[in-house]
């Protein structure tokens, strides 16, 4: 396992720093601490680092089900896929179930919705170390979108995915995620950018490729939690727990 800790002079990242010092003399664990670079940083930093087949993708404040590895390798390999995430559990912070997140399953499906929304939740994949190899790591000029970016290059590239259609994260929902937080209008933006890219350069214009993108714009208007029920109009399921 990796773990890529990027630092700072607060009092609870020194405590973190700490214990995972005191972890790492476990053989089967490796910290990298550095110095904050942003996300698709540490991603690359973490895959540069990572010597097996498989790579598997886990942010520090959700929870990976106890069989997940186990579940996706064995799913992956059956299916002859290449990437693959899973469903997920909407936890709060104080690890209240607030629901289901249940993006599409096959790779039908995902191609075909792939322009209207991110169709993975980046903390559920698994991927082959191989298709880094052929198309390269995470792209550092779209971060915040740079798993969306990669799924596009994934694609277009002829890999197979898919999602397990079963929760194995616990997903965590904060007021500063990343497409809820106050910044969501920045993402949004930056989410645009991919699909312009995938547009002029990776091949996507289809017919609904070309309507998903023309339409993106309004969603620089469109708040977070709306943004949620259009996606459940379209593909990308949420059920709240009752």
């Amino acid at each position: 396992m990796i773990v890529i800790f990027e630092k700072s002079n607060s009092d609870l990242d020194k405590d973190i720093e700490s214990v995972l010092k005191e972890k790492s003399k476990d053989s089967r664990l490796k910290v990298v601490l550095q110095q904050k670079k942003g996300i698709a940083n540490s991603l690359n930093e973490g895959i540069n680092e990572a010597s097996g087949e498989l790579i598997a993708r886990m942010d520090a404040d959700d929870i990976s089900e106890k069989n997940r590895f186990e579940e996706q390798e064995k799913f992956l390999r059956e299916n002859n896929l290449d990437l693959i995430g899973s469903w997920a559990t909407s936890i709060s912070e104080n690890n209240e179930i607030l629901g289901t997140i249940e993006p599409p399953t096959k790779n039908s499906e995902i191609r075909k919705k792939i322009m209207f929304h991110n169709p993975f939740l980046h903390p559920s994949i698994m991927f082959r170390k191989k298709i880094i190899e052929k198309i390269g790591t995470y792209n550092t000029s779209f971060n915040g979108a740079e798993d969306y970016d990669l799924y596009f290059r994934v694609i277009s590239n002829g890999f197979k995915v898919g999602n397990i259609p079963k929760p194995l994260i616990r997903l965590r929902e904060t007021t500063d995620s990343v497409m809820r937080g106050k910044n969501w209008r920045k993402n949004r933006k930056i989410n645009f950018q991919v699909k312009k890219n995938a547009v002029k350069n990776l091949g996507f214009n289809s017919t609904y490729d070309l309507i998903y993108f023309l339409i993106t714009p309004l969603t620089f208007f469109v708040s977070p939690k709306n943004a949620f029920v259009l996606k459940n109009k379209i593909g990308y399921n949420r059920i709240n727990q009752k």
